[in-house]
């Protein structure tokens, strides 16, 4: 697949408002609605929050095109379920809903070829940790690590710095 033709689609595809949202929902719920239109309507929302699929894979893959490939695929199947399970009466956003389908699948899509990703909090300091260390001379010292970052524990810290990867494969640990 080629990501940035499939990326220059999605986005041609307007998102959606609050009150659109809400509104192509209420439609859905109409049981008088034919099969066509109801495919439709559906096929609007979920081309609307593609890019919402697309970031979290990008997040989740840290730039690893298989993976990446796969995650969106996961990601859509959650969109999907999402957009089934949601109740517009509840008051929330379809996204913030269908996020957590999303992520999920995302999940269980990496738990299924082994892969353990750093939690997010651990994934931003290693990114902060690697922006402080790169374009130096010399090699930057633990000390100076510690000084630059206090409020991290030292065993995090010792931990990251030595960190290349973000996500990482069972079978090469």
């Amino acid at each position: 697949m080629d990501l940035s033709k499939y990326y220059a689609e999605i986005c041609s595809h307007p998102m959606m408002s609050r009150d659109e949202e809400f509104d192509a929902f209420m439609e859905l719920q109409d049981e008088g609605l034919s099969k066509k239109e109801r495919l439709k309507i559906e096929n609007k929302i979920i081309n609307a929050n593609l890019r919402f699929v697309f970031k979290q894979s990008k997040r989740y893959s840290k730039n690893d095109p298989d993976l990446f490939e796969e995650l969106i695929a996961a990601g859509n199947e959650g969109l999907l379920v999402g957009l089934h399970k949601f109740k517009p009466a509840k008051g929330v956003r379809f996204l913030s809903y269908a996020g957590w389908w999303i992520t999920q699948r995302m999940l269980k899509e990496m738990s299924r070829m082994r892969i353990v990703a750093l939690p997010i909090w651990k994934q931003q300091l290693c990114a902060r940790i690697q922006r402080f260390t790169e374009n130096r001379e010399v090699e930057v010292t633990f000390a100076e690590l510690k000084e630059e970052f206090p409020t991290v524990p030292e065993k995090d810290l010792r931990e990251l710095s030595q960190t290349k990867y973000l996500t990482y494969y069972l079978d090469d640990m």
